[in-house]
């Protein structure tokens, strides 16, 4: 087996992402009047057959057990906060689709008045209310708030490590060894989710209208920007 060490080096990212913001008639990244503006992502909902390999495989993962019943589990990091994901006992594996937090429990009585859907309370072991949606795709999007969220868990050992003579925190660690604990890397929180969408403008709008997200930068096949964005970042506008 041969390695190119020049391959290596190359940035994956080189050349897919634009420099300056959109062009007159472009797109501008964000609804003029959206609905609500969403503060975070909640969690990720799935279905699987067996929540007991479901459980063995997400803590070797690095997920921590919320809560678990005989249909459904919930998966955590170690920060402050709600499950980050739910699994719930279904025949088949399926992603059901993604919860959205909001600032406070008007946004969701708003955001459920304005698409015509019944806000509801949600599980005791979550706690706060939600309204359930669909996107242009058909896949469901929960906006939720008021959540019972748990406590900071331990986080992951660190070790000592030395930065030279320079560092003001001196010599931390002088002949003392150090020894990794065979274990997963633990989860911290849920970052981000990857959505594809047959139809992308249309999808796109409706997040942007609906959850006021915003666009961190577009993405385009290359040279052939005036046929539009095929990619999107969006992000919480906080």
């Amino acid at each position: 087996m041969t390695i190119d060490h020049e391959a290596r080096d190359v940035d994956g990212h080189h050349g897919m992402h634009v420099d300056q913001g959109s062009l007159p008639g472009e797109h501008p990244g964000r609804a003029t009047n959206p609905v609500i503006k969403v503060h975070d992502i909640a969690w990720l909902e799935f279905c699987k057959p067996d929540l007991a390999k479901a459980q063995a495989f997400a803590e070797a993962f690095g997920f921590t057990v919320a809560s678990r019943t005989q249909d459904e589990l919930h998966l955590r990091g170690v920060a402050a906060g709600s499950p980050c994901v739910l699994i719930r006992k279904g025949r088949r594996t399926s992603y059901v689709g993604a919860a959205f937090r909001a600032a406070e429990s008007a946004d969701v009585l708003r955001l459920a008045e304005t698409a015509g859907h019944r806000v509801e309370r949600l599980s005791d072991a979550i706690g706060g209310i939600g309204v359930t949606l669909q996107d242009p795709s058909g896949q469901i999007v929960r906006v939720v708030a008021d959540l019972d969220d748990g406590r900071e868990l331990q986080g992951q050992r660190t070790h000592d490590y030395n930065f030279g003579a320079l560092d003001p925190a001196g010599i931390t660690r002088t002949n003392a060894t150090q020894r990794p604990l065979h274990e997963p890397a633990l989860v911290e929180r849920l970052g981000h989710v990857v959505l594809q969408r047959d139809r992308f403008l249309e999808n796109l709008n409706w997040y942007l209208e609906h959850l006021g997200l915003i666009v961190s930068d577009f993405l385009y096949y290359d040279g052939q920007r005036h046929r539009g964005p095929v990619m999107s970042f969006i992000r919480c506008d906080r």
